[in-house]
Order: C-alpha cells, then sequence, then structure tokens
C-alpha cells in the first residue's frame, strides 16, 4: 500500500508539474501575443506620427503667400493633439510681448468666445518674467518646447474665459524657440480625461513650425530691406546696380534699380541673368572701350570709371557716366557695385561751352582783323581826305585840279560814310532796331536800276555786265522791302566789280516754285569751299589776311545774310577757286 501511494504520489508531482509548465507555457504565449500586440500597436503609433509629421512638413512646404502660417500651424497642432482649443500667439522680441492673432475650436464656442472677449480677437500682453523663464530659458535649458502652464501666468480675464467656454482643465503650451530666440507661442487647452500628446513627437512638430516661423520672419526681414533699398535706389538718379562678370567671359546684372530701364532702355529682369542687351545699346565707337575699361578693372581690382555712348530707341544718342567698385569672388568672377548716371545735359553744355569758346576765340581773332581792317580802311580815305584838302591850300592850282582834288575828296568821303552806315547797320541788326518796310516793288526795274548804275565801274575795269530779268513787266511787281532787297543786290554786283577784274558779271532773277531766286555771277578768283559759310560772317572776307589789297571791312555779306532772314530767305554761294563765283539770294513769291 505504500508503495502504492508513493506512486499515486509521484504521479500527482508530475501532473503537477506538467500543468505548472503548460500554466507558464500559456502565459509566456499571452505574454507573447500582448507584446506583439503593443508592438504591433506602437508601429501604426509610429507610423501615424512619421505621416502626420510627413504631412505636416509638405503642408508648411506648400503654403502658398496668400495663406496664413500661424493658421495652418494651429489648426494642425489642435488637430494632432486631441485639444478643445488651441491659440497660436507672434512674440515681438523689441516689447517683449505676445499677440494673439488665431483661436482654433468649434465654430459655436468660438463666437461665444470672441462675444466675451471682445470682437478682436488679436490681444496683446506683456509676457511675465515667470513665463518668460518657462517659455524661454527653462525650456531651451532643458531642451523642450512643450511645457504645462498654469492658468495663473495668463491674463485672468484670458484665463477664466478660456475656462468657463472650453471646459479645459490644463493648458500646455508650446514655444517656438530656435538657438535661445522665440518667434511664438501656441496653448492648448486640453479637457479632462483626454491624455497629453506625445512629447517626443510634439517636440519634433513644434520644432518644424519654429523653422518655418523664423524663415518666414527672415523673409519679412530681407523683403522690408528691399523694399526700403528700392524705395531709396528710386531716389537716385540713374540706374544701382550689380555687375558680374564670369571667368568664362559671361556676365550678368544680378541686381539692379528700376532706372536700368531709363538708363539703357531694358528692365532689371532682362539683364539679371545675361548683360548682353546692355551690350546692345552701346555706341558701336564706344564698344571697345568699355570692354577694355571692364577687363583692366577686374585684372587689377581697381575702380572703374568710364563715360560713353549708348544709342536708345526712340531717343537717338545718350551719353552716360559709371563708376563702380570690384570685388573678386571665391570662383574668379568680379562683383561690381556702382552707380550709371545720364550725362547728357551736361555733356550738351560742355560742347556748347567748348562751341562758345572756339566761336569766342574766332570771334576774338575776327575783331583784330576787323579792326586792323577798318583803322586801315578809316584811315586810307581820311588821308585822302586830308591830305587833297591841304593840296586845295596851295597857290597856282589849275581848276582841272581843284575838281580832280576834289573828286577824290567826295570818293574818299563816300567810302568812309558806306564803313561807318555799315557799322551802324550791324549794330541795328544786333540791337533788334532794323525794321523791315514792305512796299510794292517792280524787281525788273530794281535789276535795271542795278544794271544801270554798276555799269560804268564795270566798264572802267574792263568788264561786262549783263542783266537777266525773269518775269515780264507785269508780273514783277512783289510786295517786299525794297531797301534791303536792294542792298543786297547791291552788295553782290559790289563784291564781284572789287574782286573779278576781268570778264563778265551776270545780274538776274528766276521764278521757282514759291519764291524767287536772284543771282549775281562772276568770272572771279572764286572761293575756297571751307570758307562758304565763314564769308558771311562778321568781319570775315574771303581772305581775312590784313596784307591784302582788297578794300572793305567785311560786313557786306554778314548784312546780307541778316537782310535775307528778314525777308524770310536765306543766300548761299557756288564758288570754287579759279572757276568765280556765283551768290544767290532765295526769297518768298
Amino acid at each position: 500500500m505504500k508503495d502504492q501511494d508513493y506512486a499515486d504520489k509521484a504521479i500527482r508531482e508530475e501532473l503537477q508539474k506538467v500543468r505548472d509548465e503548460y500554466n507558464l507555457l500559456y502565459s509566456l504565449y499571452n505574454k507573447e501575443i500582448a507584446d506583439r500586440k503593443l508592438a504591433e500597436d506602437l508601429l501604426v503609433l509610429q507610423n501615424d506620427h512619421l505621416t502626420k509629421f510627413n504631412q505636416f512638413s509638405v503642408d508648411l512646404a506648400m503654403l502658398s503667400s496668400r495663406e496664413s502660417l500661424e493658421g495652418l500651424i494651429v489648426s494642425r497642432l489642435k488637430e494632432i493633439s486631441g485639444a478643445r482649443v488651441a491659440m497660436i500667439s507672434t512674440y515681438d522680441e523689441s516689447s517683449r510681448t505676445i499677440s494673439t492673432n488665431r483661436v482654433e475650436t468649434d465654430p459655436g464656442l468660438l463666437r461665444s468666445f470672441l462675444a466675451l472677449v471682445g470682437s478682436e480677437h488679436t490681444h496683446r500682453f506683456e509676457i511675465s518674467d515667470d513665463l518668460y523663464v518657462k517659455m524661454i530659458k527653462d525650456v531651451y535649458k532643458v531642451g523642450k518646447n512643450m511645457h504645462e502652464i498654469s492658468p495663473g501666468s495668463f491674463p485672468k480675464p484670458l484665463a477664466i474665459a478660456i475656462q468657463a467656454l472650453f471646459g479645459v482643465d490644463r493648458f500646455i503650451g508650446l514655444s517656438y524657440v530656435i538657438e535661445g530666440k522665440l518667434f511664438g507661442t501656441t496653448l492648448l487647452g486640453m479637457t479632462k480625461g483626454v491624455p497629453d500628446p506625445p512629447r517626443q513627437f510634439m517636440e519634433s512638430l513644434v520644432f518644424l513650425a519654429a523653422v518655418s516661423l523664423r524663415r518666414r520672419q527672415a523673409e519679412e526681414a530681407l523683403r522690408n530691406s528691399y523694399d526700403v533699398l528700392n524705395k531709396i535706389t528710386d531716389q537716385v538718379p540713374g540706374v544701382v546696380y550689380q555687375y558680374r562678370l564670369y571667368p568664362d567671359g559671361h556676365s550678368a546684372f544680378p541686381i539692379s534699380s528700376a532706372g536700368m530701364y531709363d538708363i539703357y532702355g531694358v528692365t532689371p529682369e532682362d539683364v539679371r541673368e545675361d548683360a548682353s542687351p546692355v551690350f546692345t545699346r552701346l555706341h558701336p565707337d564706344d564698344f571697345q572701350m568699355i570692354a577694355d575699361t571692364i577687363a583692366e578693372s577686374a585684372r587689377s581690382q581697381t575702380f572703374y570709371h568710364s563715360e560713353f555712348r549708348v544709342i536708345l530707341p526712340g531717343k537717338g544718342v545718350r551719353w552716360r557716366s559709371c563708376n563702380a567698385k570690384p570685388s573678386l569672388l571665391e570662383d574668379g568672377s568680379t562683383l561690381w557695385y556702382g552707380i550709371i548716371t545720364d550725362i547728357t545735359d551736361r555733356k550738351l553744355v560742355e560742347e556748347e561751352l567748348i562751341k562758345a569758346k572756339e566761336k569766342a576765340e574766332e570771334s576774338d581773332r575776327l575783331k583784330s582783323a576787323f579792326l586792323a581792317n577798318i583803322s586801315h580802311e578809316i584811315r586810307t580815305p581820311m588821308n585822302g581826305i586830308l591830305g587833297f584838302a591841304e593840296l586845295l591850300k596851295e597857290p597856282g592850282l589849275t581848276g582841272a585840279e581843284q575838281l580832280q582834288y576834289l573828286g577824290i575828296i567826295e570818293k574818299s568821303g563816300d567810302r568812309m560814310l558806306g564803313i561807318i552806315n555799315n557799322i551802324i547797320d550791324i549794330s541795328k541788326i544786333e540791337s533788334g532796331q532794323m525794321k523791315v518796310i514792305l512796299t510794292e516793288t517792280n524787281i525788273n526795274e530794281l535789276i535795271t536800276y542795278l544794271y544801270e548804275f554798276f555799269m560804268p565801274e564795270v566798264e572802267n575795269n574792263g568788264m561786262q555786265i549783263f542783266m537777266h530779268p525773269g518775269l515780264p513787266a507785269h508780273l514783277a511787281i512783289i510786295t517786299t522791302d525794297r531797301e534791303k532787297l536792294y542792298a543786297i543786290l547791291a552788295n553782290f554786283v559790289k563784291n564781284a566789280v572789287k574782286y573779278a577784274h576781268q570778264g563778265t558779271i551776270e545780274l538776274g532773277y528766276e521764278k521757282q516754285d514759291g519764291h524767287l531766286e536772284f543771282y549775281v555771277k562772276d568770272n572771279g578768283p572764286g572761293i575756297p569751299a571751307d570758307r562758304h559759310q565763314a564769308i558771311f560772317e562778321r568781319f570775315v572776307q574771303g581772305d581775312i589776311s590784313v596784307k591784302r589789297t582788297i578794300q572793305g571791312a567785311g560786313l557786306g555779306l554778314s548784312i546780307s545774310k541778316a537782310y535775307a532772314a528778314m525777308l524770310g530767305g536765306k543766300i548761299r554761294v557756288e564758288s570754287e577757286p579759279g572757276k568765280g563765283a556765283a551768290f544767290f539770294l532765295t526769297i518768298p513769291h
């Protein structure tokens, strides 16, 4: 019996051992199932967090300039955290104030909240020292951006309104801090029974939001800087620019003000990547000079300066002045910072000053020659008058000798009177006192009178004069200033007699389209082409040398030119050395 009892006991013990092992295996099996389920749940949660994180990143990256960055951040954080209400505020470091600018909650609750705290939900308040330490120093020190906030840390009316309306029992504060700088905060109002969101996951989201806020703040600062710079450069005449010359030879204007269009006729966008549109505007004669100057400035890294011309559509040739300072970049490029201005008016003034200087020098030279001439011209007839007046005192003069002397005195007086009259006429023309007196004039009679008046002098010189009226008598009456027309033609004939010495003189006129053209032609020595314009200036003759034998002060053609302008016409000369000269007067008819 004892043996049987012992056997039963052993069996029971073995069965118990098997049961214990079974229970252990069963327990291990259940634990493995639970662990696997926990791992699967954790993996699902991690995948969910990763999906939400990636989506949050995409949303921030795809945010358009018209959408609210704060609105996107606070709505996503509210959704992910399960908060009843979420608010986002921006931080002003200079005043250490928080400005609440977005509240996310149920629309009905939001209306009640706004009715309680006011329709303006952008509220500014100073951060308390405790809260500042919490959000900045303590949070950043431990590297965590998520923390609990006591309701007493906020303005009491705001905290009471949130607790009463939204039924929250705690707040979670999120500080957007990067490298010790606060960009903003989010306040999450959590209700009882809703667990806090995973800290590590929320930390990642908050850091991502902080990066976006910092980027936007930097972009706004940069945009404001550009706005200020543009406002300043828009007030600067010309164009303010950066010009970059790359090692391969191509160039661009990475930055240029709106004045680029006024200077070169192209927009800043046209030359931001390629400067060639600017170079097409350069004057061909200045292109190589500019290229050489740029190359030398780049080679020696010395200050760049040039004055050059451009040709702009619809504006023609304009002058530009460029000043720029170079700097050498790591890739071998040279970057100039400079300004280009329009100096066209200055160049025109300079050109006018040069012309005025040259004209003044020429006028001074001509006046010197005129004074020499006029002194000679006045002294010669004066000597004749005084000399022959003295001879008239001699006793025993015959009547013929007396008449001869008186004739010389008379001619000398007429010559001096003519010189004085020319000087007076020039003075009247200069002062605007010379008037035009229009009368009906028979130009055939005027031509005939000139022909008959000069014929004796012409024949005495061994020459011939011919007359060529261009209209029949009944059509030869015009309205003009007869005296000025006569003076012009008389001067033409007088010069022909003075210079020709031989051959023939032709005096006449022709009717052409809308005008009459008078002419006087001779077979004299002619006038060089480079003197065709000069002879119509005051005090100038075909030869202004004082060592000449031709009488005259050089005023006749200048007076004739002024008279022609008063009659609405003009005069010109056609002549070559050795082939005579032809003077023309054209007046309206």
